[in-house]
């Protein structure tokens, strides 16, 4: 190798390690979110149940259409915020693809040929994470099914 292709293959090798690093920080901010929404659900299911957090002079329907609401509003943001990550790391991982195959191009090695395709569809994990929150949204709004009656009984126990 000359020293150009040397200094190239160099530089080509930082700008790998940075989108490295930019793909391992949208990872941990994909799944910090995710952990901060299902613990946010699991909290407000647990204070409902637990009786800390009281819905007093209320209807049952008002009560449970705001439930529905602030479910369907957080499970679209995360599935939004999803949907955006994965964009972002598709970007990236195709410029980490890029940079591998012009490094293999200064260095005898073998190297897929063609272009990087991986679909965001196809990520397991996003799924995952969506079912987590569909589940735990359902736990909040059973949760809240059973919120106090007026009269000290419990919905559909009384």
């Amino acid at each position: 190798m000359t020293k150009d292709e040397e200094r190239i293959f160099d530089s080509l090798s930082a700008l790998e390690k940075q989108q490295w690093r930019e793909i391992e920080n949208k990872i941990k901010l994909e799944w910090r979110l995710s952990f901060a929404i299902w613990g946010s659900l699991l909290a407000a299911s647990a204070a409902i149940i637990g009786g800390k957090l009281h819905f007093r002079n209320l209807p049952m329907e008002q009560i449970m259409l705001s439930s529905l609401a602030i479910v369907f509003f957080v499970v679209t943001l995360h599935v939004l915020f999803l949907y955006w990550i994965q964009q972002s790391l598709q970007i990236r991982r195709e410029s980490l693809w890029v940079l591998r195959k012009a490094m293999g191009e200064l260095i005898p090695i073998s190297i897929q040929r063609g272009k990087y395709n991986r679909k965001i569809y196809k990520q397991v994990s996003v799924y995952v994470q969506i079912l987590i929150s569909v589940l735990l949204s359902i736990i909040f709004l059973y949760a809240v099914s059973l919120t106090p009656k007026d009269n000290g009984g419990w919905n559909g126990f009384s």
